[in-house]
This record gives structure tokens, C-alpha cells and sequence, in this order.
């Protein structure tokens, strides 16, 4: 057969030292997961890149309607971690074959069951919308224990314990989906809980690890580096400025509306060069390189990042809404509280990410940045307790914000400090 298209079993991507290996050894190894050539990022973890931004944007317009924070926090925990747990394997698992095609194609098929799933509970009432969510979800954590998990612990000795962390966790969860398609009454509360078992089980995983160090599979770096960022743009593209196009002729203050597209893209820009910031250039600086707390520490911090990129595309619309429909002096504190909690958690977010790389040659200029970055964060939370500021105000305070910190990162440190700026 032609190449790809081979039957495997599931191979590590980088070495592993024995568990009798002396710490020399261990540090080589680690040093050649810093210093492995970049996994190949399919065509197809693309799609699925895409398919979270996708959902993040029915999310956001459930909120619209409904405005329920809760259940839109407990969804886009479900749907992030499912894709993170097929990065985390991705970066340590070889799987460009016959055997994984089958794999990702299955894997796809319950995704998209469980958007719709998702899709459907939001527009009805009907029982029968949420038993397809828990039905789908039963099967998708099914895929993720036994077709990834599962079956790499089965194939690879040296992995058993790692892969067994998580098979457990998708069981579980998958045990509670069933549970919950069984009993109608208690659908909601299984889906939330899932949810909290999700966010909470991945950081003690890590937690595990630090003190189990043997039990631990080293990724390529690359590639999970690759994966984040392409999972930030496209989140940043799909669910923030895409329904931020609102359409001024379908308002009485079209101005107003015209003019919250403008700032809505402005903010994106910005925020999209404050990412670009945050990350560094040599990839031995960066933070998933400098251990394993450091490591858990920045995944979750992406978490927090994508989901307050979210948010802000849930919130800047309702603002230009409320905008267009009652003018200047509009104000909605839904809308408000959060649009400005969304940005104030994603500047808080890049934030201790960069602190958590390592600075290049000058550590002032490094902490610099993460200062403005933290003083965005608190500014943001202004029109929350000024009563008297507009919807179209708090946007125009949002998007100042970040042209001061986009500003503050590039311009002003540049012109104090010369070439010490880059890659700082």
C-alpha cells in the first residue's frame, strides 16, 4: 500500500527511557522532544479545529436567545476538552495510517452528532433533543477510551499507565451519558457534571504526573504548539468576527451599528497581535518546554483563553445590538457584564501565559508586558460598575484597551528599547 494508507498499530512519536533509566538518559529524552522535527498537522485535525469554532458559534447564539452562562460554560467544556483529549494523543501517538483514517472518520461522525445534539437542545424542548446529546456523547467518549486511549495501551506497554489515566475518565464519563439517556429527569444535571469532571480531571492528571514521572508520555511539542494556535485563530475568526457582522440597514441607529462592526474588527486585530506577542519565537522558551507543572499550567490557560475569546464573540454582538436598536444611550448589563468579563479574562489569560515562557534577554521587558496586559485585564471591568456608561461606550472602552496594549507591545516598547523587544 501506499504510504499512509499502511494497517499499524499505535507507535510513540518520541522515545521513552526505561523506567530503570538514570536521570541523564530521561533529560536526553526530554531534550529530544524539544528538539523533534514538528508532527504534520492533517488536513483533517484542521476540520476539526474548524468544527470547534463552529460550535462555539452555535453556542454563542444559543446564548443570544436564552441567555443561560451555566449551560453555555458546561457546553463549551465538553466540546473543548473532546478536541483536546485527540490533541494530547496526537502529540504522542503517531497516527497518519489506514488504521487511524478509520479512526478520525469515526471520531467525526460522533462529533457531529454531538453538535447537533447540542444544536438541538438549544431551539427545543422536546426530550427527545437531549437524548440524542446524551446518546451522541455516550458514543464519543466510547471513541475516545477504547479507539484512542484504549487501544494504544493495549498496543504500547510503556504507555499502559498513561493511557489508562484517561481511558478511566472517558468511561466514566461515558457511563454517566448512558446514565443520563436512560433518565430524562436527570439529563441537565449529567451533562453538567460531565462537564466539572472534565475541567477538574484534566488538571489533577497532570497533578498525577508530576508526582508519577515515570508514568508520564513525552509529546512533541511542536505540534501541540501548532495545534493551539491554530485553535486560537480560528476560534478568533470563526466566533468572534464572523457574527459580529451585523447588518446596520436592519436598525434604526445603522450609524452606530456600522460603526460597532468597525471596532468589533479593530478589537480582533488586536487581540490577534497580543496573541502573536505573548508566544515566543524559539520554541526551547516556551512553556509546555520548561516542565511538566509549567506545562499543565499553560493547557490550562488555553482553556481559559478560548473560552474567553468566545464569550467576547457571544457578547460584542448583543452590545452592537442594543446599540443599533436604542441608540447612543442603550445599555444592556447582560450584554455588558459580559463582553467586559470576557475581555478582562482574556487579557488575564495571555497574561500568565507569558509569564509562564521564558523571557529572551531582557526579563523587565518580558514582566513589562505582562503588566499592561494585567492592567487591561482590571480596566476592562470599568463599565461593569459605571452605571452611566452606554453599550456603545463600554465597546469603544473594550476595543481602547486593547489598541493601548497591542500599542504598549510593539510600538512603545520598541521605541524605548530598540531590537530588545523582539522575541521578549
Amino acid at each position: 500500500p501506499p504510504p499512509g494508507w499502511q494497517w499499524r498499530r499505535p507507535q510513540l512519536l518520541m522515545p521513552r527511557p526505561s523506567a530503570d533509566a538514570s536521570a541523564a538518559v530521561t533529560a536526553a529524552a526530554d531534550a529530544a522532544a524539544v528538539a523533534a522535527p514538528s508532527q504534520k498537522v492533517s488536513s483533517q485535525e484542521h476540520f476539526f479545529t474548524v468544527l470547534l469554532a463552529v460550535a462555539v458559534l452555535k453556542l454563542n447564539l444559543n446564548l443570544d436567545s436564552d441567555r443561560d452562562v451555566w449551560q453555555y460554560f458546561f457546553s463549551f467544556v465538553t466540546v473543548f476538552f473532546v478536541i483536546w483529549s485527540t490533541i494530547r494523543y496526537a502529540a504522542r501517538f503517531k497516527n497518519e495510517d489506514l488504521s487511524h483514517k478509520l479512526v478520525w472518520s469515526v471520531f467525526e461522525v460522533a462529533l457531529l452528532l454531538m453538535l447537533e445534539g447540542i444544536s438541538a437542545t438549544a431551539a427545543t424542548s422536546d426530550p427527545r433533543a437531549e437524548g440524542l446529546l446524551s446518546l451522541a456523547t455516550t458514543s464519543m467518549f466510547l471513541v475516545l477510551a477504547l479507539c484512542f486511549s484504549g487501544r494504544a495501551a493495549w498496543s504500547i506497554h510503556e504507555a499502559r499507565p498513561f493511557c489508562s489515566v484517561f481511558m478511566a475518565q472517558h468511561l466514566l464519563c461515558a457511563s454517566l451519558s448512558l446514565l443520563a439517556f436512560f433518565f430524562e429527569e436527570m439529563r441537565r444535571p449529567v451533562h453538567c457534571a460531565i462537564a466539572v469532571f472534565l475541567f477538574s480531571a484534566d488538571s489533577l492528571s497532570a497533578l498525577l504526573f508530576v508526582f508519577r514521572r515515570e508514568w508520564y508520555i513525552s509529546m512533541n511539542h511542536e505540534y501541540l504548539v501548532a495545534r493551539v494556535d491554530g485553535l486560537l485563530m480560528e476560534v478568533l475568526g470563526v466566533a468572534v468576527i464572523v457574527p459580529n457582522s451585523v447588518f446596520p440597514g436592519l436598525f434604526p441607529h445603522s450609524g452606530l451599528v456600522a460603526a460597532g462592526d468597525a471596532l468589533a474588527v479593530k478589537l480582533a486585530v488586536s487581540i490577534k497581535a497580543a496573541i502573536f506577542c505573548v508566544e515566543p519565537i524559539e520554541k526551547r522558551r516556551h512553556a509546555i518546554n520548561r516542565g511538566v507543572r509549567r506545562s499543565a499550567a499553560y493547557i490550562m490557560i488555553v482553556f481559559f483563553t478560548v473560552f474567553a475569546l468566545s464569550m467576547l464573540g457571544a457578547g460584542i454582538p448583543l452590545i452592537i445590538i442594543s446599540a443599533g436598536e436604542l441608540g447612543y444611550e442603550g445599555r444592556s448589563s447582560f450584554a455588558q457584564a459580559l463582553t467586559c468579563g470576557a475581555a478582562s479574562l482574556l487579557w488575564a489569560s495571555l497574561a500568565l501565559t507569558k509569564l509562564l515562557h521564558r523571557y529572551s534577554r531582557n526579563e523587565d521587558i518580558h514582566n513589562t508586558k505582562a503588566f499592561v496586559q494585567a492592567l487591561g485585564s482590571a480596566a476592562s471591568l470599568l463599565p461593569v460598575f459605571v452605571s452611566t456608561m452606554s453599550d456603545f461606550g463600554s465597546l469603544c472602552w473594550i476595543t481602547a484597551i486593547g489598541q493601548v496594549v497591542e500599542w504598549t507591545q510593539y510600538w512603545l516598547i520598541c521605541g524605548c528599547f530598540g531590537d530588545l523587544c523582539s522575541s521578549v
